[in-house]
């Protein structure tokens, strides 16, 4: 019963990770996957770290790209600790970091919409996630509370 109940997760959680990396961002005069700008973030200088959500998307980069490497990290450790509330903690760290980054749709602005469009296989897999784990931990048996 345990692996097929893990099946889904793992495959939800893959997916989650990859998708987020594949997310694309508008950068200079060309269109680049997140991970390349996570991986980049130390030798930007062009991007400053500002959490204000009041700047162009440009300045918005750092900050979302930092928040994603975070949650990235925190939810690949939770698959191999199978802990939910830091599974749910990495979640609502992940979705802040998408938020950083499409703020600017709210505004028309046409990058952040194409970073949403690119996006939202990761927004549906990481929401489909949250219910998994909600209904996981809402109807587990008694037998694993007492463990």
């Amino acid at each position: 019963m345990y692996n097929n109940m893990i099946e889904p997760y793992r495959k939800l959680t893959i997916g989650i990770l990859i998708s987020s990396l594949c997310i694309l961002i508008g950068a200079g005069h060309g269109v680049a996957p997140m991970i390349l700008f996570e991986v980049m973030i130390p030798f930007h200088h062009n991007y400053p770290l500002l959490f204000t959500l009041q700047r162009d998307y440009e300045f918005n980069l750092a900050a979302s790209a930092i928040f994603l490497l975070v949650g990235q990290i925190l939810l690949f450790f939770t698959t191999v600790k199978r802990a939910l509330i830091a599974r749910l903690f990495s979640l609502f760290i992940l979705w802040v970091g998408f938020f950083y980054l499409i703020h600017g749709v709210f505004s028309g602005d046409g990058l952040a919409m194409f970073s949403f469009c690119t996006g939202i296989p990761f927004l549906w897999m990481s929401v489909q996630l949250f219910i998994y784990d909600v209904r996981q931990y809402l109807y587990k048996p008694v037998e694993d509370e007492e463990e």
